[in-house]
């Protein structure tokens, strides 16, 4: 009987193009956060810059945000709204640390995902609903093969991080761009 993985693969195709979602939502937030004329000379090389980062500088970049985009810099014109935009930036930072940090998680994951190699074809078993994967690893004179089984469901777990990182990250970034342009 010919065991058909078609289930993982659909799996981990959605947890990548969910995953390179996420870089996008990310990279146009800070795109965004730079400049929000597109459009401009300015606004162009913002979005080149940006686009040139990896997701580990994309995100790096985005952690700064909460230490530029704070009250003194953006101000307020009343004590109701210095409250309100203190709120605000609070907020933000914690949705943005919260939702960096999912990524990150998710980001090692994907690439455990990613860069191995793994069993399928004729002759290899793979136990019932699992698909075996083989992750080489050189350290310092030492070699190590791991092998793991990995389920839809433990795939399905990373998407679902990784939506949830997307979600937060839209919001903080979004909300840190409001609160810069808000008249407090």
């Amino acid at each position: 009987m010919m065991v058909t993985h078609e289930p993982h693969y659909t799996a981990l195709g959605r947890m990548l193009v969910v995953f390179q979602s996420m870089e996008t939502t990310l990279r146009q937030g800070l795109t965004l956060l730079l400049h929000k004329d597109l459009g401009t000379p300015s606004g162009q090389l913002g979005n080149a810059s940006i686009s040139e980062l990896s997701f580990a500088s994309a995100s790096r970049l985005a952690s700064l945000v909460p230490s530029i985009f704070t009250f003194e810099r953006i101000g307020a014109s009343s004590s109701v709204g210095e409250a309100r935009l203190r709120d605000e930036l609070i907020d933000c930072a914690n949705q943005l640390v919260q939702g960096l940090k999912l990524a990150n998680d998710a980001e090692q994951r994907r690439n455990q995902l990613v860069h191995s190699h793994w069993f399928i074809g004729p002759g290899i078993v793979n136990a019932p609903e699992t698909l075996t994967r083989m992750k080489i690893k050189v350290k310092a004179r030492n070699l190590t093969v791991q092998f793991e089984a990995e389920t839809i469901a433990g795939v399905t777990e990373v998407t679902e991080k990784v939506e949830e990182a997307q979600r937060l990250i839209f919001h903080a970034l979004l909300n840190f761009r409001m609160a810069a342009e808000h008249n407090w």
